[in-house]
């Protein structure tokens, strides 16, 4: 789920959210949530923990759309993915 692919299914007029189990993901560097809120600096909190959302879209027929890649970051004040698009990469 991480650094592969999930594949979900969707129809006319559904919205979907996906989630990501963060505190599993930071053990596997050695870290914890309670860690990463303590190291909360205005110069990281945007590079703390980070991906690159890649989505393509395909039908029934085998037509398919594939969506510019969207970077994020992990906001651990406010518990959410931030998008990063339109914000210049220094930031």
């Amino acid at each position: 789920m991480y650094s592969g692919e999930e594949n979900w299914l969707l129809y006319p007029h559904q919205g979907s959210q996906g989630w990501f189990e963060v505190e599993s993901l930071l053990q596997q560097q050695g870290k914890n949530v309670k860690a990463m809120q303590t190291e909360i600096r205005e110069e990281n909190r945007k590079r703390q923990l980070t991906m690159i959302l890649e989505l393509t879209f395909w039908d029934e027929f085998g037509a398919t759309r594939t969506l510019p890649p969207r970077p994020h970051y992990f906001d651990f004040k406010r518990w959410a993915w931030i998008s990063s698009l339109g914000e210049h990469a220094e930031s």
